[in-house]
């Protein structure tokens, strides 16, 4: 099924269509990345509903707790403390905390398309400075960039619809839109709190109409493609003959000679399309390398490569009173204001091979390795 989610709006406002291709790619298994994302996001939602509740919880009670198969730690949760806090500064001054909506499904089927659903984080909208705020909280490390946001335009159209279109009332034209991105984990001059603010009447109407014609098209048999830094964060990209096409041309470039010594102008630009080129060709690598991990993964060899598994740091797979035995077999206390890791009952004096049996490690990565190349000869000899 064709999807144009509002999370995925930067990629196929830039490639319509990437929505099709993606249909046709079963979606990997969640990256340990994307489970500690996911995690992230539901501790934040967890506090924020608590403020609207009775009993207030706070980031720090959450230590040491598992969800999505994820240990939720202190540095998750100095990172959502950071997002929460911006939130409740900004509600609390406008006196919305009741009225903050919080992980809320939308679906601006008339602004944009039928098809275009999916939830926010957070965001409410104060009718006292005809204000509309929304948050998108993100946990990764890779900068995003609030100006034109596709996906942060995108969740402000379907919170105007949610809380005006449904309700049968007019958007006030004078409104102003102040779309926040919050990332503790990024650092760069631009702050890990980075806001963008537009008018409605001016400037968000543009838009809205700008991905409306976009989520058509992409919805549309035949939709085209186009190359871009989007490429990188699209799961269909090992079939995408556009990006097949740009790293091909992308290879001749980087091969063309130039003279050694550049005149500056000269210099600026080739560094412009050699970036591009690397950026592109990156792309490229990385699709066919994910598919040709899939099929080694499936029994298909790929020659001239091996498969490099990677494995995390280890964790306890055995429940919480058996790791305590295990440590009271050893006479060591495993356990201060929580249980330790494994690493540290090795370091206090437990057996490593026994804590081993006690620990898993789950995939970090997996990589192709080229292999020597005497085998490949052998494979390719006639």
């Amino acid at each position: 099924m064709i999807s144009i989610s509002p999370s995925s709006a930067n990629t196929w406002m830039k490639c319509a269509g990437s929505a099709s291709l993606k249909s046709l790619v079963p979606r990997d298994d969640e990256t340990d990345a994307a489970r500690e994302g996911t995690t992230a996001h539901w501790v934040a939602q967890q506090i924020l509903l608590s403020y609207q509740g009775t009993q207030i919880l706070t980031a720090s009670q959450f230590v040491g707790q598992t969800h999505n198969d994820v240990e939720i730690t202190h540095e998750m949760c100095e990172a959502v403390e950071i997002y929460v806090m911006d939130v409740l500064k900004i509600v609390q001054q406008h006196g919305a905390l009741q009225t903050l909506q919080i992980e809320q499904r939308i679906n601006p089927s008339t602004k944009i398309h039928p098809e275009n659903r999916g939830f926010f984080d957070a965001g409410f909208y104060d009718p006292g400075t005809m204000t509309l705020f929304v948050w998108d909280f993100k946990y990764g490390h890779g900068f995003v960039d609030v100006f034109e946001n596709w996906s942060m335009l995108n969740y402000a159209i379907g919170l105007l619809e949610l809380i005006f279109t449904d309700n049968g009332k007019q958007v006030p034209p004078e409104i102003t839109i102040k779309m926040r991105i919050v990332q503790p984990r990024c650092f760069t001059p631009a702050g890990i709190i980075r806001e963008w603010s537009i008018n409605e009447g001016n400037e968000l109407r543009g838009f809205a109409n700008r991905m409306h014609h976009q989520a058509h098209i992409a919805m549309s048999p035949g939709a085209p493609t186009a190359t871009g830094t989007h490429c990188g964060y699209c799961r269909a990209r090992h079939i995408c003959p556009a990006l097949l096409d740009a790293s091909q041309i992308a290879m001749d470039v980087i091969g063309t000679s130039t003279p050694i010594d550049l005149p500056p102008q000269s210099m600026s630009v080739e560094l412009k399309f050699l970036n591009r080129a690397f950026e592109i060709i990156k792309a490229r690598k990385d699709a066919i390398e994910a598919d040709a991990i899939a099929k080694m993964e499936s029994g298909i060899d790929i020659p001239g490569f091996e498969m490099k598994v990677n494995y995390g740091i280890p964790y306890w797979s055995k429940p919480n009173d058996e790791i305590l035995a295990l440590g009271a077999a050893f006479g060591i206390n495993l356990i201060d204001e929580k249980l330790c890791s494994p690493s540290d009952a090795k370091k206090r004096g437990v057996d490593v091979a026994v804590v081993n049996e006690y620990t898993s490690k789950r995939i970090s990565s997996k990589k192709l390795k080229p292999v020597n190349s005497t085998i490949v000869n052998e494979v390719f000899k006639p």
